[in-house]
């Protein structure tokens, strides 16, 4: 049964595990399909190397960053809780819309390479009954069932065996790490100089280009080495650490992609005259044949390679699945207990693990694998542009929290995190500014999607936020987003309208080597052109349309944020009002004093210089009119009282402090002209008292000296010394 109660997890993470947690979420099965899919085939050798070189050079910058904040905060949450307390609630709500995509599409993404897993390993072993074709991919329903009770014996795991995840994650990390660096050295070793690493770079572009584009996706290529910052409440170790653990998983992560890659290279089937040759034909084969670092590994180590590297896929999917599930887990937990999700999500079982959030995201995730891979292919891509924008935010948080605390070196690394993340940003929205584009046009889509849902999900939160954390931001956050979302619209816009042309262009040169259909022929150039660029202009309009619409639906959405967070300004503003002012007088209070002097305070701590002087007056006789004339006379005299108090003090606040306690602090021409308007209350006080007719005021002034105060406390003390001696003076004690 669980215990719905627990708040704090058990300690049982050790460094460890952490490092086999970080590293197993950062990489999984795209260790071995991307390095030729998108790494060799687009770099070459050369080009990965170093693009993944430099790509491992940032995130060890990004890691600075974490490591400093995950020091700073105590409790865990990762990116949602660092961009909350940091730069403000909207930001972290932000942040962690993003990052939850991330996570989840990766876990998605690996829990349907399953079935491509079974497919190398037992053929078309489960491609039979039930199936589909959905964008362009066959879907199996029990190749789909299959990812399905992968996810759910994941769940169970996660939930209910909390020690066993750890060292299960653990056992798996060190297996394929092993794995692959043996069938690494042995291709070394036996292929020695008849390895042919030319080309070193692809043919088809610049070296610099491809450098650059394998730079580019190293965010995707890292994302959730930072994971274990949302489970710091379960270290079992010191946070001194963190720095170490994220600095040994990007390392090993780096290592095993090179590893992989020029395992890959090492090999390749006699009918092929070379590496590239063989990578970019990859897709025409089958088997062991058409995944080039097992074709290395049988090549090098036969049947042992093949064990070693199947089995290290396997662990590599085991440990992305424990890894994401226990990132998402903890990321909700943290969501949820600050109330924007239903706070069940946030409790923990006895295991200390947040079990109905685990439920979440595998009840979430069942449904997917029936999109087929082509789908979940696109959201993947969607992780590069929401891993830079997240890393963006721990770079800017890390900065602000530096420069506030004047740490020099975590300064320059946030600051150096979050140019570096700009830098990527500019050259993943603008596909094709230096290198060819990574990712497919309707990415560019889902993320438009996402971000428009992110506006509707940070509706619902606004119109539930009792305690008004949110919206403080909104006019620069939500500002930027909507100009993020037009120009991705844009963008997604003129690559649909590329793929049109190169469409039409396609057919028209079939149409002129005579590839197109009778039909076409028969209907003639003229009609076959005219119908061409017809095409060419439905495209265009269905796509402005779509954007249109897109950013229609989003601006609504904004303007009514916008109004629920004027409501909540003017409620707030109505309550700070009241509470600021005292109800009898209506002068400043003494909530509105306390506040007033943390400001002045901040301004002294700063290192501001200013001139200011505390007066604090004292109503006598209170007590007497009191008991003789009721209440109603007591305040009617203290009214007399704070009305003097404003006459002459008029250029500067006066609060009420207490019952018959006023304090005017005065600066500008007040504090000019103090002498003489205190020589005013004085005759004044005298006057009241000698004539017996009128309210009398003690009151006593104190300067702020530089040299001797270090807040306005003491100022205030000397002050109310001086107001006391006045007080006996005036009823003739002294």
């Amino acid at each position: 049964m669980e215990n719905t109660h627990s708040t704090k997890s058990k300690d049982t993470i050790s460094p460890l595990v952490a490092w086999a947690f970080s590293l197993g979420t950062a990489i999984g099965w795209g260790s071995f399909v991307v390095t030729t899919n998108t790494y060799l085939k687009s770099a070459g050798p050369a080009g990965s190397i170093f693009g993944l070189l430099i790509g491992a050079a940032v995130m060890l910058i990004i890691s600075l960053n974490y490591h400093f904040l995950m020091n700073h905060f105590s409790g865990s949450g990762g990116i949602f809780t660092y961009a909350s307390e940091a730069l403000g609630a909207d930001f972290g709500f932000i942040a962690t819309w993003f990052m939850a995509l991330t996570y989840i599409s990766i876990f998605w993404a690996n829990a349907t390479s399953l079935p491509l897993f079974a497919k190398y390993l037992l053929g078309d072993f489960l491609r039979f009954g039930a199936h589909y074709s959905i964008f362009g991919y066959e879907v199996y329903v029990n190749e789909a069932v299959l990812s399905i009770a992968a996810m759910l014996l994941t769940g169970v795991l996660c939930i209910n065996f909390r020690r066993f995840m750890g060292r299960l994650n653990l056992f798996c990390v060190l297996f394929f790490s092993i794995a692959i660096a043996v069938c690494f050295v042995a291709a070394m070793f036996r292929g020695g100089t008849s390895i042919d690493f030319e080309p070193s770079f692809a043919p088809s572009s610049s070296a610099f280009s491809q450098v650059l584009r394998i730079a580019l996706i190293s965010p995707w290529a890292f994302i959730g080495f930072e994971g274990i910052s949302c489970a710091t409440g379960d270290f079992g170790f010191s946070r001194k650490k963190s720095f170490a653990i994220l600095r040994a998983a990007v390392l090993s992560a780096t290592a095993l992609y090179l590893f992989v890659i020029l395992l890959s290279i090492s090999a390749h089937p006699a009918a092929f005259k070379n590496w590239f040759d063989y990578i970019k034909n990859c897709g025409s084969l089958s088997g062991i044949d058409a995944l080039p670092p097992f074709f290395a590994a049988r090549h090098y180590l036969g049947n042992t390679g093949i064990a070693l590297l199947f089995g290290a896929l396997f662990a590599l999917i085991i440990t992305s699945f424990l890894g994401n599930v226990m990132v998402l887990t903890r990321l909700i937990a943290a969501v949820s207990k600050k109330g924007i999700l239903p706070k069940k999500f946030g409790e923990l079982n006895r295991e200390g693990i947040p079990a109905n959030a685990t439920k979440l995201i595998i009840g979430i995730s069942c449904f997917i694998p029936f999109l087929g891979r082509t789908a979940i292919g696109w959201i993947v891509d969607v992780t590069s542009i929401n891993a830079t924008i997240v890393y963006s935010f721990v770079s800017l948080a890390a900065w602000k929290l530096a420069k506030k605390e004047h740490r020099a070196k975590e300064k320059i690394a946030g600051g150096t995190g979050f140019v570096l993340m700009v830098v990527f940003a500019v050259f993943l929205f603008l596909p094709n500014l230096f290198a060819e584009s990574s990712i497919a046009t309707e990415s560019y889509f889902l993320f438009i999607v996402w971000s428009v849902l992110g506006f509707l999900a940070f509706h619902n939160v606004l119109q539930r936020d009792d305690e008004n954390r949110f919206g403080k931001s909104s006019a620069i956050v939500w500002f930027i987003l909507s100009a993020l979302i037009l120009f991705m619209s844009l963008i997604w816009l003129s690559e649909t309208n590329k793929e049109a042309i190169a469409h039409v262009l396609s057919e028209i040169s079939d149409f002129t080597h005579g590839l197109a259909t009778p039909e076409e022929y028969m209907q003639g150039e003229a009609e076959y052109m005219r119908r061409a660029m017809k095409d060419i202009h439905t495209s265009n309009m269905q796509g402005t349309i779509v954007v249109v619409l897109l950013f229609a639906i989003q601006l609504i959405i904004m303007v009514s944020n916008s109004m629920i967070v004027s409501k909540h300004d003017a409620e707030r503003a109505k309550a700070t009002n009241i509470a600021n002012t005292d109800p009898l007088t209506g002068v400043k209070s003494k909530h509105a004093f306390l506040e007033y002097e943390n400001r002045i305070n901040a301004r002294l701590q700063s290192g501001e210089k200013i001139d200011f002087a505390v007066v604090v007056c004292d109503v006598n006789g209170l007590k007497q009119i009191n008991d003789t004339l009721g209440h109603k006379a007591g305040d009617a005299y203290i009214q007399e009282a704070c009305r003097l108090i404003c006459t002459l003090f008029k250029h500067s606040p006066v609060f009420r402090i207490g019952g018959d306690e006023f304090v005017a602090i005065l600066s500008g021409t007040d504090f000019a002209e103090r002498s003489e308007i205190m020589k005013k209350l004085n005759a004044q006080a005298e006057s009241n008292r000698d004539n017996k007719s009128g309210v009398v005021v003690s009151a006593g002034i104190s300067d702020f000296c530089k040299d001797e105060d270090l807040s306005i406390l003491t100022v205030f003390e000397r002050a109310d010394a001086l107001m006391y001696e006045r007080k006996k003076e005036l009823k003739g004690l002294r």
